[in-house]
């Protein structure tokens, strides 16, 4: 009874209150027993082909008065992602709520209208579960190229002011019956890029491995270097206080670096911590990042990518679980010269 027939498939109907009620338990229980970083929502929608979805008897029920079908679904999938954002941070503070929509936010207007976009078509509202922060980010499917990709890119990063958006780009396609060139791929997040958008993702996976060499090596050559991790600054998590440099010592042809937080909170005060490692080279700006998100309080760094005479110096900063950084710690320096700490 919670499901309409539709397109030869069973659709739990989201107009139903049962329905929000019952997925929203669901997610509280995977967050209640497993310590997840995140929850994403990939078909968070109404199906393909929505205006013969029969809902008519729900949406006669529950919308309010004047309200259009489109806006009651619209306000059915953003009351299901505000209730699964409450339930989880409730339980945990710290775990992210992501979605991947459709590929094109909205119709443009001035443009031809491509029969399938977030909005109009299955009713998805991005903006508003940002405004309502029910998500953290989302990662719209776009898996199309050229005029259907590049304005639709701008699209969404003006539409999606103050919110974080990762394209997500159709790898696949340079594998299967659409033959694109890797050079799509490429010229596709230059434009990311250029539009500073914060960050780029790739579906799949397979598609990206290092036996897609030509495709590999385009994507390796641009993420050449670490970066921090983004950060979600809109969670209200403590920042972490500033580490400190415990001990350090040469094995082999090894470097050990050891740290500790400077607010122990029993055995398990790096549980919820994440560490950065820097190569300092003066000004913080310019130090360089050789080890993001370790999930420890020791790194081991070979030798040989130091000089052999002469000074290094070390910082490292804590990060907590949604990416916050606190204060870095004083520099560490080696002389490997004489192999002592400084």
């Amino acid at each position: 009874e919670w499901t309409i027939y539709h397109q030869g498939e069973y659709y739990l109907n989201p107009g139903l209150p049962e329905v929000r009620q019952y997925l929203c338990h669901l997610v509280e229980d995977l967050v209640s027993r497993y310590d997840v970083d995140g929850v994403h929502f990939d078909y968070i929608r109404y199906p393909e082909k929505a205006g013969s979805f029969k809902d008519n008897q729900t949406y006669k029920r529950y919308a309010l008065p004047g309200q259009t079908k489109a806006e009651w679904r619209e306000k059915n999938i953003n009351k299901l992602l505000q209730d699964i954002s409450k339930a989880v941070v409730s339980i945990r503070p710290y775990t992210l709520i992501s979605t991947a929509p459709i590929g094109r936010y909205r119709e443009i207007p001035g443009r031809k209208y491509t029969g399938w976009t977030a909005k109009e078509s299955v009713h998805q509202d991005p903006q508003t579960w940002f405004r309502e922060g029910s998500v953290d980010f989302v990662v719209p499917m776009m898996y199309y190229r050229d005029e259907l990709f590049d304005p639709y890119l701008q699209d969404w990063k003006e539409q999606m002011k103050g919110g974080t958006v990762i394209p997500g780009l159709g790898a696949y396609r340079t594998q299967d019956n659409s033959q694109w060139s890797p050079s799509v791929i490429e010229q596709q997040m230059q434009l990311a890029q250029r539009e500073g958008l914060n960050g780029i993702c790739f579906y799949r996976q397979e598609n990206i491995s290092h036996k897609k060499k030509e495709l590999y090596d385009l994507i390796y050559h641009r993420f050449d270097f670490p970066v921090r991790p983004l950060p979600f600054n809109q969670r209200m998590l403590s920042i972490p206080s500033i580490p400190f440099f415990q001990s350090c010592e040469i094995i082999g042809d090894e470097l050990i670096l050891r740290w500790e937080p400077s607010d122990k909170k029993g055995n398990n005060y790096t549980y919820n911590l994440f560490f950065n490692l820097y190569d300092k080279k003066g000004h913080p700006s310019d130090d360089y990042l050789l080890a993001p998100s370790i999930y420890a309080n020791e790194y081991r760094l070979p030798l040989h990518i130091f000089p052999k005479h002469g000074k290094v110096h070390f910082r490292v900063e804590a990060m907590n679980r949604v990416n916050q950084v606190g204060r870095a710690s004083p520099p560490l320096v080696i002389d490997l010269k004489r192999k002592r700490f400084l």
